[in-house]
């Protein structure tokens, strides 16, 4: 045989084998042949004299008839995947998952797989015609029906009676197909068929985006029922029945022994068709096209109705339908998953794409399968005529399989493509390539198959299509769990699993091929065979019945409950949109820990493709953390929400970030990739105590909000500087303010902590109760649970003197020397910012002064007034105002949109040492001259002793700093960029910058080893700068109210106890 394939010496003619083309030594002229250029191909069924038979029909009424049901399969197409783009709009309107709402109008694939065996039942027995025109009936009613639906039940309800309608143009296109065309034409038919289907499934995908867009998802099913019910006249009367009743002798292959030297034997059964043609003809006048537009020919076979119905699940025991089950059933119907978790895909970073620009990725496989259809169709028809002249023109089935491997070859590199890039997060244009690609490789499948399974099954082609289309069952089974999976183990290994199991399916096209696998059965489960049989004797269902009692291997029961646990948790009522991917997809675990949340917390957890998802992301201080993307976010407005997530979250060993105003700039420490990020602004409740001297403040409040309550009582509290900063991380850090010279450092003025330890425990921390965890909260960050509230005292507070003055560099020298003077013998109502400065984009210095004086009724004291009155001067604001005013005024300073870092050192008060630091960074500032968008600022701080004696003195916290280590100046290199590419430098710069001050100090014996937590980099320690005792009684305290160190493994971000010293 052709192309390798091996000969049979040992089987008689079977069924699908037929003599295709004049061979040597063959008398087969008394048999029809084509014309033209294919004059010596063989009509493959010999068609009848019958002017009635489909087969004589003129070419050009099949190719039109075939063309209205393939613009109407078209339509159908682009039916079942249509709303697909607005999947993740539909969630929010019906309050559902994504998962659950593909899950759920998944139901219509598996409705389609069961009504395929009643179509073809009711087509083998009354006919095509009957079938299209009852399809799209159906159809017509249930996109009528969609269109006003209003819920997602009703949605549902009409979906399962369209996918009735869809049915018939699952399974009787290929045996209409079948009916009007001979072996030789078929492939090119299927072609355009299979591409009609494609284009409705990508071209309607792409129109469906801009429609739902622009009118909304309802009005996808509006135009819709208009098409089909145009369709539906059409069909009427310019499709008639294609189903014929011919003598049997009519239905064989005229096949040969398989040997061309005993092709003569043909000869006595052309005789035999001749006679019956003959009789035929003289009997059967031609019918009148009034008599063609009848709905019912009567029947076209008189098997009975339930024996037809449990053919598709007979001819499951014919190896060709088995092959093709695995073969089309299973590649295609990954084509239909990949398809439902495209806006899972693209409408999330890095893609972001809106709905319509999830409809147009479809034009991609849209191409693949037009292209595809143009090649593999007469590529399947050359191959065969090909194949059939070299095994002396004998033609198999079998011939139809060689264009595989193109499906194997492209097909294979397309799905590991597809994940890989996915994976990689390449351009949108490489998945989407790949995705084409799928369509264009599984278009040579299914041509093959069409074909393949045509030939082998012609008389009962709707019954083997049928069983092949429980493909459809798969595919249901697929939308339910494929979104976790992809969440649960990323695009690549998803989607290499997909195109290894791809492989596998292609490749045992090959012994099949070569070896007459599926030959040698159709020789053995020919028309009279036993296996035939079943399809036709009355024990068919008494087979069935043993073969649904036979003992099943061993395992196989627990396997299945697993499967049936799997199913039902992914139909478990879950939020309202699916989790996505962000860098990596999150863990299945995750997952399941958020839906659990998700009920637990009602309207309390956010998901990637919510809207307040985004504007949660950006409302992160840097760019850093705005990158970082959490599968979800919980939301708490109580400590009792605080107290259920952490719960679920330490129960399941999920990793988790605390959040409260963002402000932190180290990436990680306030959000986490791929896990749950804890947002506590939620937590802003704000009260204050009978006396006023206390007022407690919620957990995720930011400053601004607390100053706006105590404004209107005359109340102040020691606080950030900054009203955009959130009040916990401030605090945990040790915190510094305009009042610290009277008040000391913020944590110093709490009371009373209220923190959700990693047990789920409430407890208090003050100086009555679990003191140790009160000073240890004093600086010691997030390390030992979640504080949920804050008490504060607060005291009387007027207006009071500050601003900003900013002046020329020129003005150096003498403004660092009157800070020098001012550190040394501080004044404790005084606070100063001074800060010097480089912008890229002005290229500009600048010389910046925040300052505050707190006594009331004192405007101008001598101890701001070296800054005050320098000159020249750019900018003065300083005036009386509340402390409100002036923390909104800091905050409209601050570089927003860019991705900001801090760093930090301190030493001992040194006027030359201020002069050597000011000097290295100047010269520092040409190491990042060229980074896009730089500013490079070196910031000025006295830590004087009256900010610690004030605060409680030796041991009121946990930073290690003492009043008899006399007065220190604190810096902070504060600096910003726009390019992640940039990171590294600017990295660099500031490390190099940092560790030349520190040698400087440490040259001058001024070195202090304290970092500043709330301006520390993430490459600095600041916690290892409190000093060993410190430390130890931090990792005591850590061990006491976290022995399972929840929050030292699974809170990962921010500066860790056990990590400092590493």
């Amino acid at each position: 045989m052709g192309l390798g394939v091996l000969e049979d010496d040992h089987l008689e003619h079977v069924p699908g084998t037929a003599l295709l083309t004049d061979v040597l030594g063959a008398d087969t002229s008394v048999l029809r042949h084509d014309k033209g250029r294919n004059s010596d191909v063989l009509l493959v069924p010999q068609p009848s004299n019958s002017p009635n038979d489909p087969l004589n029909w003129p070419l050009w009424k099949k190719d039109v008839m075939l063309f209205l049901i393939c613009i109407d399969t078209a339509v159908v197409g682009a039916w079942g995947p249509m709303i697909s783009p607005g999947y993740a709009m539909m969630s929010e309107q019906f309050h559902m998952s994504y998962n659950a709402l593909n899950g759920g109008l998944g139901w219509g694939v598996f409705v389609i797989g069961v009504s395929c065996f009643f179509t073809q039942s009711l087509a083998v027995i009354w006919g095509r015609r009957p079938i299209f025109l009852l399809g799209n009936l159906l159809l017509f009613i249930s996109s009528v029906w969609a269109y006003f639906a209003h819920s997602y039940r009703s949605l549902l309800a009409s979906r399962l009676v369209g996918c009735v309608g869809m049915s018939p143009f699952e399974v009787l296109v290929t045996s209409t197909i079948a009916d009007l065309y001979f072996v030789h034409q078929r492939g090119v038919r299927l072609a355009a068929w299979g591409l009609c289907l494609s284009i409705g499934v990508g071209g309607g995908t792409i129109i469906s985006g801009y429609i739902i867009q622009d009118l909304g998802w309802n009005w996808t099913y509006g135009i819709c029922a208009v098409i089909y019910g145009v369709w539906i006249v059409v069909l009427f009367f310019f499709c008639p029945e294609t189903a014929y009743r011919r003598d049997a002798v009519l239905n064989t292959d005229l096949g040969t022994e398989d040997k061309a030297a005993e092709l003569a034997a043909v000869k006595p059964s052309a005789d035999t068709i001749e006679r019956a043609e003959t009789n035929v003809s003289e009997i059967e006048p031609k019918h009148s096209y009034w008599n063609d537009l009848q709905i019912f020919h009567g029947r076209v076979s008189d098997d009975p109705f339930w024996k037809v119905l449990t053919r598709p699940l007979m001819m499951l025991v014919f190896p060709q339908v088995i092959f093709s089950f695995f073969a089309y059933g299973l590649t295609t119907s990954w084509l239909v998953v990949v398809g439902s978790v495209l806006a899972q895909i693209f409408t999330v970073p890095p893609y972001n794409f809106s709905v319509s620009g999830v409809g147009l990725v479809a034009i991609a496989p849209l191409i693949g399968a037009i292209i595809g259809a143009f090649i593999s169709g007469p590529s399947a028809d050359f191959v065969a005529k090909a194949m059939s002249r070299r095994n002396n023109g004998i033609y198999e089935p079998e011939f139809r399989l060689v264009i595989i491997v193109v499906t194997l070859v492209l097909g294979g590199m397309s799905f590991f493509g597809f994940g890989m890039s996915l994976q990689a997060e390449d351009p949108w244009i490489g998945p989407v390539i790949f995705y084409g690609l799928q369509y264009f490789s599984v278009g040579f499948m299914s041509i093959a198959v069409y074909g393949y399974l045509t030939d082998c099954h012609r008389d009962k082609a709707p019954e083997a299509f049928a069983a092949i289309n429980l493909r459809n069952i798969y595919s249901f089974g697929m939308n339910y769990f494929v979104s976790a999976w992809i969440s649960s183990q990323g695009p690549k290994d998803v989607f290499c699993i997909v195109g290894g199991v791809h492989v596998f399916i292609c490749l045992t096209a090959v012994p099949i091929e070569v070896f007459h696998v599926s030959r040698n059965c159709r020789g053995k489960f020919r028309q009279n065979g036993p296996v035939s049989m079943l399809c036709h004797h009355k024990s068919s269902i008494h087979y069935m019945t043993r073969l649904t009692a036979m003992k099943l291997p061993s395992g196989f029961h627990d396997r299945a409950a697993i499967g049936l646990k799997a199913a039902t948790l992914s139909r478990q009522k879950s939020p309202s949109c699916i989790l996505a991917r962000s860098g990596q997809l999150v863990m299945s675990k995750i997952k399941a820990v958020c839906e659990h949340l998700s009920q637990e917390l009602p309207n309390k957890v956010v998901l990637p493709c919510h809207d307040e998802y985004a504007a949660i992301q950006a409302s992160y201080f840097s760019l850093q953390e705005r990158e970082i993307s959490p599968a979800c976010v919980v939301t708490p407005k109580t400590t009792a929400d605080v107290v259920t997530t952490v719960q679920a979250l330490v129960e399941h060993e999920i990793p988790f970030a605390v959040r409260a105003g963002g402000h932190n700039l180290n990436a990680g420490a306030a959000n986490i990739e791929a896990g749950v990020t804890i947002d506590l602004r939620g937590l802003n409740q704000i009260s204050l105590n009978e006396d006023l001297s206390v007022v407690s403040v919620g957990g995720g409040a930011r400053w601004g909000e607390v100053y706006s309550s105590l404004e209107p009582f005359g109340l102040a509290v020691a606080g950030s500087r900054d009203e955009a900063v959130g009040v916990g991380g401030l605090i945990l850090g040790g915190g510094m303010s305009y009042f610290s010279g009277r008040k000391g450092l913020v944590c110093d003025n709490v009371d009373n902590y209220e923190v959700v330890l990693a047990s789920g425990e409430v407890v208090n921390a003050n100086r009555e109760e679990n003191r140790d965890l009160w000073t240890a909260l004093k600086g010691g960050a997030g390390n030992f649970g979640i504080v949920t509230r804050f008490d504060l005292r607060v005291w009387r507070q007027g207006l009071f003197y500050g601003g900003v003055v900013v002046s020329s560099l020129a003005t150096v020298d003498a403004q660092l020397e009157a800070f020098a003077g001012l550190a040394a013998d501080f004044d404790r109502h005084a606070a100063i910012i001074l800060s010097v400065s480089w912008n890229q984009v002005q290229q500009a210095y600048g010389v910046f002064c925040n300052m505050m004086y707190t006594a009331e009724g004192v405007e101008d004291p001598p101890a701001l007034r070296p800054f005050t009155q320098v000159q020249p001067q750019f900018l003065n604001t300083m005036r009386v105002a509340s402390l409100r005013e002036f923390a909104i005024e800091t905050s409209k300073h601050a570089v927003k949109e860019a991705r900001n870092q801090f760093a930090t050192t301190t030493f001992k008060v040194n006027l030359p040492l201020i002069q050597e630091a000011y000097r290295l960074w100047h010269q520092s500032v040409s190491s990042i001259t060229t980074i896009e968008g730089a500013s490079w600022a070196l910031v000025f701080q006295p830590i004087p002793a009256p900010f610690l004696e004030a605060g409680g003195g030796e041991q009121s916290n946990t930073l290690g700093l003492r009043p008899s280590d006399g007065p220190h100046v604190l810096i902070m290199l504060a600096y910003s960029w726009k390019k992640k590419a940039d990171d590294s430098t600017m990295t660099a710069a500031a490390q190099k910058l940092i560790h030349d001050i520190d040698a400087a100090s440490q040259r001058a014996g001024l070195f202090s080893p304290f970092r500043y937590l709330n301006y520390a980099a993430g490459w600095q320690d600041p916690i290892a700068g409190y000093g060993e005792e410190s430390v130890r009684q931090l990792k005591a305290v850590s061990r006491k109210y976290d022995p399972r160190g929840v929050f030292q493994r699974q809170c990962p971000g921010g500066f860790k106890v056990f990590k400092s010293g590493e």
